[in-house]
């Protein structure tokens, strides 16, 4: 699968732009925009019937908190467990996978809900709401593992040794000459 066009900086990064409320209150302009309600029906309205325009800087600021998270996975960063996103979505859903602080170890869920940190609790608490699926170790891990000397470059008759996946695909295709 092909990349589609990457993002290089977000939407407005340097831009006029106004930060999207969750959801309306009442000190805020009528025709303000929020993640829960999008643009209000005011602003949908024609001028002549008492409509009002919708905010550019709106339009920037949601354009941009959009796009700082689609720039954000395409240079490949991770998302990290946040205590303020948890409480406020009610919890991490089962099958969310998230980076750990020191970006060493990814986690995944296994319960919606979510609430729990695995960077700040112990392990007998994140356990069995968290699986640890990744981590920079396991590369250290089987590295210590694998004897080196055992892997042969060659098709022979050893028994305690294993063919690299060269050698395997070198034999198949001389097979089928």
């Amino acid at each position: 699968m092909k990349n589609p066009n990457l993002i290089p900086t977000p939407f407005a990064k340097n831009g006029q732009r106004d930060e999207i409320p969750a959801d309306y209150k009442s000190d805020l302009p009528s025709q303000k925009a929020t993640w829960n309600t999008g643009f209000p029906l005011v602003t949908m309205m024609p001028v002549a019937a008492g409509g009002l325009p919708p905010s550019g800087r709106d339009f920037n600021g949601i354009l941009n908190q959009i796009s700082d998270n689609i720039v954000h996975l395409s240079k490949g960063g991770k998302f990290k467990y946040s205590q303020e996103y948890a409480d406020s979505i009610g919890g991490y859903p089962k099958g969310a996978i998230l980076q750990s602080d020191d970006e060493t170890k990814e986690f995944q869920s296994l319960a919606d809900n979510n609430k729990i940190n695995f960077n700040t609790e112990s392990a007998d608490k994140f356990n069995s709401v968290w699986k640890l699926v990744s981590t920079t170790q396991l590369w250290d891990e089987l590295n210590k593992k694998l004897n080196r000397s055992d892997v042969v470059q060659s098709v022979g008759s050893g028994k305690l040794q294993v063919m690299s996946q060269n050698a395997v695909t070198d034999a198949l295709n001389t097979k089928q000459d």
